[in-house]
């Protein structure tokens, strides 16, 4: 038994420059079993400017990182 992390992100099709856009980065254990200590990181590239992150993400330097700790087996976080 082991834990399958599965990573995803999305972004709208379209995007103007000087206006928000919103990335969703969706988390899966696709396992049989709990990953502990989960750490997730997503990079702020170009001209992007970091504005706010839900679920506990924050900013260190050129990142967003959330740590989320343990997922169950089978479930799915949205961040």
């Amino acid at each position: 038994m082991m834990p399958m992390i599965e990573i995803g992100k999305t972004c709208p099709p379209l995007r103007y420059l000087g206006r928000e856009a919103t990335f969703e980065i969706t988390v899966a254990n696709r396992g049989n079993a709990p990953a502990t200590n989960v750490v997730v990181t997503d990079t702020i590239t170009g001209s992007q400017q970091f504005v706010s992150a839900d679920n506990g993400g924050t900013r260190d330097g050129n990142n967003i990182v959330w740590r989320l700790g343990n997922l169950a087996e089978g479930k799915t976080m949205v961040l």
